[in-house]
């Protein structure tokens, strides 16, 4: 197997959960713009990741894709898409996403927004949303370059410690669903 084919993107599965637990502790330590910190990630304890992706799996409303290595089980990136519940805000979904150190900056993020792009618009998904903490420059570059507009700023939205707060910025971008009448009009229009 070339070092190409060995790192994929995935469904999180069952299998995933001590490693995803792993990863989510490394990524939560590595920088301190998540809002849960790595001690947080690792009192979580495998058995509630396990459920998380079990439930994730299981949901129409939500889809958890990992960049993994196939040899080693390793987990380096994710994107949870997490879809609203109830009928008048089952047309957006909220994005998280996490890339260790390591593997930034090489175009796992581009790939990562390709895949919620297109899982949302097949899943009928209109608006795409998320949140950055103000101080996270890198991230807040991403995502505008990626289509996102800030749309607000929630004044001390997180809290760092006694007195210590970061604004939260809130991002959207509206998207096309995928109409699949369209498409077998289309195909169908091609072959008269």
């Amino acid at each position: 197997m070339s070092t190409k084919e060995q790192f994929v993107f995935v469904h999180a599965s069952p299998e995933d959960a001590n490693m995803f637990h792993l990863y989510q502790t490394v990524l939560h330590g590595e920088n301190d713009i998540y809002f849960r910190n790595s001690t947080e990630c690792e009192r979580l304890g495998t058995d509630k990741v396990k459920a998380f992706i079990l439930e994730s799996l299981k949901s129409q409303h939500s889809g958890l894709f990992i960049l993994k290595d196939l040899i080693t089980k390793e987990i380096y990136a994710h994107i949870h898409i997490q879809v609203g519940q109830t009928e008048r805000n089952r047309h957006k979904a909220e994005l998280y996403i996490g890339v260790l150190k390591q593997f930034q900056s090489i175009g796992v993020g581009k790939k990562m927004m390709e895949i919620a792009d297109f899982w949302a618009r097949k899943e009928g998904i209109e608006r795409l949303q998320l949140s950055v903490f103000a101080n996270n420059d890198k991230a807040l570059n991403f995502y505008l370059k990626h289509g996102f507009e800030v749309e607000g700023t929630l004044k001390n939205g997180v809290k760092i410690a006694d007195d210590e707060y970061i604004d939260e910025i809130i991002m959207g971008k509206m998207i096309q669903p995928i109409k699949y009448e369209n498409i077998i009009e289309q195909n169908l229009a091609k072959q008269a």
